[in-house]
Formats: structure tokens, sequence, C-alpha cells
């Protein structure tokens, strides 16, 4: 398969920003969210471009699998829905976990990030990368 140029220097861009940041570092893919680790585990992604809950979830899994290290398999959970960023953002974010909330896991066929405890793998997560490199 043969990318574009704009996806090209897109996935350059983030190898290098990984490869580069330390574990702390904000980790951002295409100008579309800022994700970083709160305090108890908690992944903020915060949105630079909108409301889509695909890049929340993007960043969490990104976040989760390339800056975290875990495995593909691993569990992400909306820990709170969209609102208020924790580290001072004016930007909208939402806030995941890679443990159930206290209300528990839900099981649900949306990606909807308003629901406390929807949950998607890391691989399910980081698709919507994918969709958004192909869409962009």
């Amino acid at each position: 398969m043969k990318l574009a140029p704009t996806q090209v220097l897109r996935t350059m861009g983030l190898t290098l920003a990984l490869s580069s940041a330390p574990l702390s570092a904000l980790a951002t893919y295409g100008s579309r969210h800022d994700t970083t680790q709160l305090p108890n585990g908690i992944i903020e992604v915060i949105s630079l471009k909108g409301p889509s809950a695909a890049d929340y979830w993007c960043g969490a899994g990104q976040y989760a699998g390339a800056i975290l290290g875990k495995p593909a398999s691993t569990r992400i959970f909306v820990w709170r829905g969209r609102g208020p960023s924790s580290g001072g953002s004016t930007r909208p974010s939402v806030q995941f976990s890679l443990d159930p909330p206290p209300g528990g896991a839900v099981e649900s066929m949306s990606n909807s990030v308003e629901i406390v405890g929807n949950q998607l793998s890391i691989a399910q997560a980081q698709n919507y990368c994918d969709e958004r490199a192909v869409n962009d």
C-alpha cells in the first residue's frame, strides 16, 4: 500500500514525537488531540479540532499502546465523559482508564464517550486513528 505524502508525514511525525518525548509528555496525532496521564492512571484526551468520539478513542488507544506499552487486547474504559480538562486547557476532554470506573464496565454497541464505563480494546480504539488517516 502506497501512502500519500501527507499520510507519510503524519506517520513520521507521530513516530518522531513518540521516540523523542519523555513518557510524561503529551502525545499528539494529526493535531486532533493531546493526551496525557493524570494521577491514578487516568488518561486524559483533549480535543483540538472537534467533538468526535473517534478522536478521543484514537488518543486513548495510541497513548495506552504506544506510550504505556499495553497489549492490543487491553480494555480502555471511559472514566469521565466529555468535560473540562483537568490540566487547565480550555478545550473539552474525555478521561479514560485501563481499569473499570466505580460503576463498572458497560457493554455497549456504541463508541460513545458520554457513557461512563463504555469500553473498547486498544486495537479497536487505534482503528479510529487509521480511519482518520485515510479520511484526512
